[in-house]
């Protein structure tokens, strides 16, 4: 599962050379390295700070993660509402209708129902918005 979603220890990663464990046992006298944080490639760079510390009333110790702070960039896109004037557009009801096909064959390996209908959902939703700027600029 690692290798498929390309995570990695970032704990091993920070500290390659240091030897820290996350479980003991005093008796008999034994420590692990069994607790592991795992985080994407394209997070990895965001880390400022790894530890492994001490935790309360457990044998296991706690990976302490920081991460730097992210620079907000403003708002998205404000919620989309159809506007229900083009449904009596015909060029509308025609790039609808002969789009579906498309979007049924590009969705032919959902085999759920339900996700199927989100798909959908999501083209129409698409194509509507890029119609309605296309309106809006004539």
């Amino acid at each position: 599962m690692q290798n498929e979603f390309s995570l990695h220890d970032i704990w091993r990663l920070k500290n390659s050379t240091l030897q820290s464990f996350t479980w003991g046992c005093s008796s008999p006298f034994i420590f692990c390295r069994l607790d592991y944080w795992l985080i994407s490639d394209k997070l990895h760079d965001l880390v400022t700070k790894v530890d492994i510390i001490p935790s309360i009333k457990t044998d296991h110790s706690a990976i302490f993660l920081e991460l730097e702070e992210i620079e907000s960039t403003g708002r998205g896109a404000d919620f989309w509402k159809l506007n229900t004037s083009l449904l009596t557009n015909v060029n509308y009801k025609h790039m609808i209708t002969n789009s579906l096909p498309t979007w049924l064959e590009a969705g032919k390996d959902i085999h759920d129902p339900r996700l199927l209908w989100d798909w959908i959902k999501f083209n129409i939703t698409s194509n509507s918005f890029i119609f309605s700027k296309q309106i809006a600029s004539i």
